[in-house]
């Protein structure tokens, strides 16, 4: 099973990405995929992320509480923190502090709250897609395992839906409907995982191919 990502992210950074002026998302921690990384293969991972609906203090945009765009996670860099620096002495290997902060949308304040001078991750933000509909947390699902515990690894798994978004991020499957279709007539319709708003291929038993979005299915001859 392809890993895909769900983040949480604050209305006021959400809008900030949306309106491309945050580049980077600054985490404390990477996905464990990540870090096996071939970088001649050009592997990416889809990053969905979802608008949170705390703070209250902070405007609440109309789509708090749906997944609001997807971006490429294709690289990204550690931070390190300078112990004698002054005000921003968070940086990478390719940026320095003051950029840093300005690619992340935060003061030095935020920044040093959060990861309280340790090591920390900046996720480039790459191919940003913002999509037309917020997507509610219900077309996005988790397999789980014998135990109820989400499992990507094991063959005996089940399907469940994401009940809440994750306080940091998790590994999801996006989900569309699969339309199983005989003679131009709809004999089945299941849940299947794939990319959000893009194209399935599958074969029906009768030998003939389907072109399968999630507004609408095309008969491929």
């Amino acid at each position: 099973m392809k890993k895909e990502i769900l983040i949480s992210i604050r209305p006021k950074y959400v809008t900030d990405i949306l309106n491309r002026k945050k580049t980077i998302e600054i985490r404390k921690s990477i996905p464990d995929i990540i870090k096996d990384w071939d970088i001649k293969k050009d592997e990416t991972i889809n990053v969905y992320i979802y608008c949170t609906k705390k703070p209250k203090v902070e405007p609440q945009p109309d789509f708090n509480g749906m997944v609001v765009a997807k971006f490429q996670l294709i690289a990204y860099e550690e931070i390190e923190c300078d112990p004698l620096g002054g005000d921003n002495e968070y940086f990478t290997g390719t940026l320095p502090p003051g950029e840093l902060l300005n690619h992340g949308c935060l003061d030095f304040a935020r920044l040093n709250h959060y990861l309280k001078g340790k090591k920390g991750f900046a996720w480039y933000i790459s191919n940003l897609k913002i999509f037309d509909k917020p997507i509610p947390l219900s077309e996005f699902q988790q397999p789980r395992n014998s135990r109820g515990k989400v499992d990507f690894n094991t063959d005996d798994f089940y399907i469940q839906e994401v009940g809440r978004a994750p306080q940091s991020w998790c590994y999801v499957l996006p989900k569309v409907t699969k339309i199983y279709m005989k003679n131009g007539d709809v004999i089945e319709c299941v849940s299947v995982s794939a990319d959000l708003y893009g194209i399935t291929w599958f074969r029906q038993a009768d030998g003939c191919s389907y072109q399968l979005e999630t507004a609408k299915i095309e008969r491929i001859e």
